[in-house]
């Protein structure tokens, strides 16, 4: 384990609509369809059509250091950083204005920017009207599901990476970074072993596709659909050097 301060633990966001009066929502959809245009239009290509135009992105914000996209889903978003909060963009926006949806966001505390660390954490919040990480657990409900949306692309600014899904499991709200040490093969093993195991409504894994150790696993996180504020739900993937796409130094 990190020889770190236990960290707060990331707040199980749903976002309803009870209780707020119709203006209220009103606004609230608006400012999500605006944001969303907004972040349609910073996601520019350069001349090669395939990488991203990192040098405008990080003008807005040079925390900005990946971005994330699920073909076929609302998932397609900057991924931020901040150096020294590693909760900064649980509600604000990669233009850092604040935000009820914030950001998708990796903690510095834990993880390097350049997803070359064995494990990744993706943080997102589930959003009511299925933005930003609010649809991921209707969208991988099962094994057809999963397959259908298989692949996450992730941009860099030197390379693209493609990452197979492999497994979608709701969890509990332990925070996977500070409690295991994936440097170590048998937290690593440990860790995914114990999430097979797992046999609820909703939990699906692809054995055939298990991490081994080497292997450098992506994990998107958010909270339960349920109204659970103690639970996460989690969709695991990971990156295979000889799938066709992945770019640069991913091999």
């Amino acid at each position: 384990m990190k020889n770190k301060a236990i960290p707060i633990v990331l707040a199980a966001v749903m976002l309803m609509t009870g209780g707020c009066g119709r203006e209220e929502v009103r606004s609230e959809a608006d400012e999500i369809r605006q944001m969303e245009a907004y972040y349609d239009s910073i996601k520019t290509y350069l001349p090669d059509g395939n990488t991203l135009d990192f040098a405008s992105l990080q003008t807005i914000n040079p925390d900005i250091h990946a971005w994330i996209e699920i073909p076929g889903s609302a998932v397609d978003y900057p991924v931020l950083q901040n150096p020294s909060d590693d909760e900064l963009y649980l509600y604000t926006a990669c233009d850092g204005s604040e935000y009820i949806g914030g950001s998708v966001f990796s903690q510095a505390s834990y993880n390097a920017a350049d997803f070359n660390d064995p494990v990744t954490v993706l943080y997102g919040n589930a959003m009511w009207d299925g933005t930003m990480f609010g649809g991921l657990q209707m969208l991988y409900s099962g094994a057809e599901a999963m397959e259908e949306h298989s692949e996450i692309t992730v941009y860099l600014p030197e390379e693209t990476r493609q990452y197979t899904v492999f497994a979608c499991i709701p969890y509990d709200d332990t925070h996977i970074l500070y409690t295991y040490d994936f440097t170590d093969v048998y937290w690593y093993d440990n860790f995914f072993y114990n999430a097979s195991k797992i046999r609820s409504i909703g939990a699906y894994f692809n054995e055939e596709l298990t991490p081994v150790y080497g292997d450098r696993v992506i994990i998107l996180s958010t909270s339960l659909q349920n109204g659970s504020e103690d639970g996460r739900f989690l969709v695991m993937a990971v990156l295979h050097d000889d799938i066709a796409g992945n770019t640069g130094g991913a091999s």
